[in-house]
């Protein structure tokens, strides 16, 4: 994953991108024989890996987003992290972690951290997150997308 991530880097530089533009992303492959996650973070919010026994572990590496405000030396690192069947992968934007609530604070990482101790499948996941959101938020749109990806892992 880093590498991908230093040659998309390289080529804002190479193309001078304007400067007030960006990405940020987190790419992860996994090798399923060897039950390992491999991953690289540019910037996006850390992703949360909920363990079997209920075990939230937070992805501890930020990185700098995708552009040019550094040097065209910029490099990336990959991390990596086991896993067992059964694994919870969540990943999301900040448009959920940075919700604003009717009376102006902020739904944070935490919130997101709380819900996923509290069901045991993806589906009861989803379905506490958006129950959640709604009554945080009040029936307000959102200024920013809200997006969350689970993926269970298995063998």
């Amino acid at each position: 994953p880093a590498a991908a991530l230093t040659k998309l880097c390289d080529k804002f530089n190479e193309h001078k991108i304007a400067e007030e533009s960006y990405i940020t992303m987190f790419s992860l492959v996994a090798d399923v024989s060897a039950h390992k996650l491999r991953y690289c973070n540019a910037g996006h919010n850390q992703p949360m890996f909920l363990k079997r026994h209920h075990e939230v572990i937070d992805f501890f590496t930020a990185g700098k987003p995708v552009c040019n405000w550094y040097d065209a030396e910029t490099k990336y690192k990959d991390s990596s992290v086991s896993y067992e069947p059964g694994d919870i992968l969540a990943l999301f934007t900040d448009g959920i972690a940075d919700m604003k609530g009717k009376r102006g604070q902020v739904y944070g990482e935490d919130g997101i951290r709380a819900l996923l101790h509290q069901s045991e499948s993806i589906q009861g996941i989803m379905d506490k997150v958006r129950k959640s959101l709604n009554a945080f938020k009040g029936g307000e749109d959102g200024e920013d997308d809200l997006t969350l990806i689970l993926v269970e892992l298995r063998k």
